[in-house]
C-alpha cells in the first residue's frame, strides 16, 4: 500500500497576510503535518488563507486540522479562510456543516473588514 503524502508551503504577504498551501493527501497520516503547518503559519499572522487546490483527498481527519486551525485563528483575533475547495471537500463541509464555519476565499485575498 502506497503512503499518503502532503507537502505545505508557508508564504507571508507584504501586508503580513500567511498563505499556507497545501498538496496531497490529507488523511490520519497526514493530518499532523497540515496542524503543524498551520501552527507555524499562525505564528506568522492570525489571519490565514489556506489554499487547498492541490488537495486531492481530506478525511475527518483533515477537517479537524482545518476546524482546530480556525479556532487558533479566533483566538487570536483572526480568521482562516479556505482557497480553491475542490467540489468534495465543499460537498463534504455542506454534510457536516462546516460551510457555516470554514468560509470560502476563492480568489485568496481577503477582505480588510472580515478579518
Amino acid at each position: 500500500m502506497e503512503s499518503a503524502t502532503l507537502a505545505t508551503r508557508i508564504e507571508v504577504a507584504a501586508d503580513g497576510r500567511a498563505l499556507l498551501s497545501a498538496e496531497g493527501d490529507i488523511d490520519l497520516a497526514t493530518a499532523g503535518i497540515l496542524r503543524d503547518a498551520l501552527a507555524r503559519a499562525l505564528e506568522d499572522s492570525a489571519s490565514l488563507v489556506v489554499d487547498v487546490g492541490g488537495v486531492g483527498f481530506i478525511d475527518s481527519s483533515g477537517l479537524n486540522a482545518l476546524v482546530w486551525g480556525h479556532w487558533q485563528a479566533q483566538k487570536e483575533g483572526g480568521s482562516l479562510r479556505l482557497r480553491r475547495p475542490s467540489p468534495m471537500l465543499c460537498r463534504l463541509m455542506e454534510i457536516t456543516a462546516l460551510d457555516s464555519l470554514l468560509l470560502i476565499d476563492d480568489d485568496g485575498t481577503l477582505d480588510p473588514h472580515e478579518a
